[in-house]
């Protein structure tokens, strides 16, 4: 691939972040099951690395919340494997078989396509709601055995998180990310616990006697 790429006039690499791990895979990209594909999916996942790539798997038709219930529990162990979830959404007037013309229509035929446009925020919805519960957006947290630091006194540290909650955390680029320091832990059992918000990395510092 990097001698056609220089073939065809670019000698850099173009440096390409966002990598689908398959497209539509429930039907043209496949025919595939939820439970098939997510095996698929962790599979090549694993083996494409590079620096700061954003993964993105493949979800099912808009209404089939099985598929993106199936594609987030089986992946939740492994959230290094999976930084974004596609939706895909085709608003037509009377129908996939029926799409009509892009600009011969009549009022009723424009109405009707608004009425089915209206229906991506319930679904979409939904799917967000799947998706905060098997990657809460505020509900992670870091844990550190300290039984060879029984003597800690004081514990800090910097939380290094992205802007927003659905961008991938780019923690090797400062100006990209948020650094904010944090003080609040708590330590039960010998164990240091932080609280994280999502796609988050921590460093913590201690002071010991």
């Amino acid at each position: 691939m990097t001698e056609l790429r220089k073939e065809n006039g670019r000698d850099k690499p173009w440096n390409v972040k966002f990598w689908a791990v398959g497209n539509e895979s429930w039907g043209c990209g496949g025919n595939m099951t939820a439970d098939y594909y997510a095996d698929v999916f962790k599979r090549f996942s694993t083996f494409m690395r590079g620096n700061g790539l954003y993964k993105v798997a493949s979800g099912g038709t808009d209404s089939d919340f099985d598929w993106t219930k199936t594609i987030l529990k089986e992946t939740q162990r492994y959230p290094d494997l999976i930084q974004g979830y596609s939706f895909h959404y085709y608003t037509f007037c009377h129908g996939w078989n029926d799409k009509t013309s892009a600009t011969k229509f009549n009022e009723n035929d424009w109405f009707y396509t608004m009425k089915n446009t209206l229906l991506m925020q319930d679904r979409l919805e939904k799917h967000i709601t799947l998706m905060d519960e098997y990657d809460p957006p505020n509900n992670r947290s870091v844990e550190k055995d300290l039984r060879d630091s029984a003597d800690l006194i004081k514990t800090s540290g910097q939380i290094i998180s992205p802007p927003n909650d659905n961008d991938y955390n780019d923690f090797g680029k400062s100006k990209k990310v948020n650094i904010q320091k944090f003080t609040s832990y708590s330590i039960q059992n010998n164990i240091l616990k932080v609280d994280l918000p999502s796609k988050s990395v921590v460093t913590i510092d201690w002071i010991s006697q």
